[in-house]
């Protein structure tokens, strides 16, 4: 989003149609999905016309698209995915772990993000998960979907919140007539519309809105 705000990128008239070309790619949940996006930004009237866009995604992200395309990343436990998420981490990590050892080298920093913060973490998102299980003794409303449960809260009251208001949404537009992709207007800018797709052959869901 910064680099595409800035006029000298040349970028900032279709930002937003850029970026949605971008998650695609970065959401792509298979290698075939991602193969497709990445064609499709290629191919893309915004990429052919735009030299800085075309060094700056090459140079930047390609080569380094196993860190962040999700279809390379699902199962390794601990996912950062947003600016505010990797400031929050720095900002644990800085004055949790390394305000007493503020004089230490570089590689003892290394060694206190490897063997003590990323450890501490992941057992974090472990505890997270196990205390609000069922098997626990949590108990849910009946209102919460069976697929909602034994899940940490704030994941199954972001998702109840939004089924709740998915029930108001007035534009859906099947694609090709099938029954496993569709075009839904966002709720928050009339002017974007999003391809949602039920099923991309392997049983998994995908949307190109980012929430």
């Amino acid at each position: 989003m910064r680099w595409l705000s800035k006029i000298d990128n040349g970028a900032a008239n279709a930002k937003d149609k850029v970026i949605s070309m971008l998650r695609r790619c970065a959401h792509a949940v298979s290698v075939e999905d991602y193969q497709t996006a990445l064609s499709s930004l290629q191919g893309s009237t915004e990429w052919v016309s735009n030299g800085r866009l075309r060094q700056w995604f090459s140079r930047t992200w390609i080569p380094e698209y196993k860190s962040w395309v999700w279809a390379y990343r699902f199962g390794f436990g601990l996912l950062v995915n947003t600016n505010n998420g990797l400031e929050r981490q720095n900002k644990v990590f800085k004055y949790t772990y390394l305000e007493e050892k503020k004089n230490n080298s570089l590689s003892a920093m290394v060694k206190i993000l490897i063997t003590d913060y990323l450890p501490a973490m992941m057992l974090k998102y472990v505890r997270d998960n196990a205390v609000s299980s069922e098997n626990f003794g949590r108990r849910y409303q009946t209102c919460i979907p069976n697929f909602l449960r034994s899940r940490p809260p704030i994941f199954p009251k972001h998702c109840m919140q939004k089924m709740e208001a998915a029930l108001m949404i007035d534009h859906v537009k099947k694609v090709e007539e099938t029954d496993s992709c569709y075009q839904v207007k966002s709720q928050s800018d009339n002017k974007k519309i999003f391809n949602v797709i039920l099923d991309n052959g392997k049983g998994i869901p995908s949307c190109e809105c980012h929430d």
